[in-house]
């Protein structure tokens, strides 16, 4: 599970916006290819040669971590060359998590990964009507931000086909959140309005703790004053939703990693939306390499590639340390070949540079 710090930012719809995560604290670390270390053992530093992915998502989003001991490490999503990966366990899940040379070589290069988290506009902000006992479900409140009957905001997660593109599905993530607190939930079924996540997920996000100690898990939120209810309170029949309740939003965990797997010869760049499967976006990769422009009001760095040495006092935002909640761009060199061989025999070769500004990070609400 994981909790949502939403408190620093401020959001607005048409543009992607930034959150941090929270997570139970010794999940599984994405880069540590440990299975989990034990609930009472000491925490294992990861080894930066077994580090593995990172995550991308469209509302951006940074989480935190509870420092609880009792829960797993959450797995990352399968798809560099060392195989599944485990979040870190740290207090925060970044809105960007980095990857330098996590990647598959290629040419004798390491490749880059990076993973983001956003928030999705078409589901962002709905209401929670109430979240089951034992915290493993909840029921979207079906009328709407007007809480009237047969409105054009009526929620229906269900429906087909689809015509608000708001429907829930299995795999989907789910942030539920209440004041300052959130759990991130993965669903693994749907019916109607209501929506379950049971442990068991790919991602092994979904935990719970009945004691309700354990920040970064429905059963803590659900019982945050002003608590939601076991079930619907019905009142007239019409689902009353009570002042203070909990929101649910749909967040999107992107990947962006290099397969060498498949294909050898022709390494491609793929990207896997959270567990889901993921799809090839180019071909014929010769480099997929990133780096980061930093905003950290001093000496706001650029081309910062997120080492080992930038998260240190002795990196490129010396004397202080580069943090991913600092990222304002993303520069991005994609080198590529033709598939097939020119007449003169060799491959045609091109490199392109972007750079991707990550705007909503750069938003803060300072009244909030």
């Amino acid at each position: 599970m994981s909790r949502l710090d939403t408190a620093s930012y401020k959001w607005q719809k048409p543009l992607l916006a930034v959150v941090n995560t929270v997570l139970p604290s010794g999940l599984n670390d994405p880069w540590d290819n440990t299975e989990r270390r034990g609930i009472s053992g000491a925490r294992r530093r990861p080894s930066r040669q077994s580090q593995s992915c990172t995550k991308w998502c469209s509302r951006m989003v940074n989480s935190r971590f509870p420092s609880e001991l009792n829960c797993d490490r959450i797995t990352a999503p399968s798809c560099c060359r060392l195989g599944p990966a485990r979040f870190p366990v740290a207090a925060n899940l970044t809105a960007v998590t980095v990857g330098p040379s996590l990647g598959p070589p290629i040419n004798g290069v390491c490749t880059d990964v990076i993973t983001t988290l956003a928030f999705d506009g078409a589901f962002d902000g709905v209401f929670v009507s109430s979240i089951a006992a034992n915290g493993q479900s909840l029921t979207v409140y079906p009328y709407g931000p007007d809480k009237i009957v047969g409105n054009t905001d009526d929620v229906n997660i269900s429906d087909a086909p689809d015509v608000a593109g708001d429907n829930v599905r299995v795999g989907d993530l789910l942030a539920v959140v209440k004041g300052s607190a959130s759990a991130l939930v993965a669903v693994t079924a749907v019916a109607g309005n209501t929506i379950t996540f049971n442990p068991g997920d790919a991602l092994g996000i979904n935990q719970f703790d009945t004691t309700r100690v354990m920040a970064g898990t429905t059963n803590r939120v659900k019982f945050l004053a002003p608590s939601d209810p076991d079930a619907p309170t019905v009142t007239g029949g019409i689902v009353r939703i009570l002042a203070g309740q909990s929101t649910v939003s749909r967040v999107r965990m992107v990947t962006y990693w290099v397969d060498t797997t498949t294909t050898p010869a022709s390494p491609r760049l793929m990207r896997q939306i959270g567990s889901a499967a993921p799809n090839a976006v180019a071909f014929e990769l010769e480099a997929f390499a990133l780096s980061y422009d930093i905003a950290n009001g001093v000496n706001n760095r650029a081309i910062v590639r997120m080492v080992d040495a930038d998260l240190t006092t002795a990196g490129a935002c010396a004397p202080l340390v580069c943090s991913p909640n600092q990222i304002r761009k993303v520069n991005a060199t994609l080198a590529i070949r033709s598939d097939k061989k020119m007449s003169t025999g060799g491959y045609y070769h091109n490199t392109l540079f972007t750079q991707v500004a990550l705007r909503n990070l750069a938003f803060v609400d300072r009244y909030e």
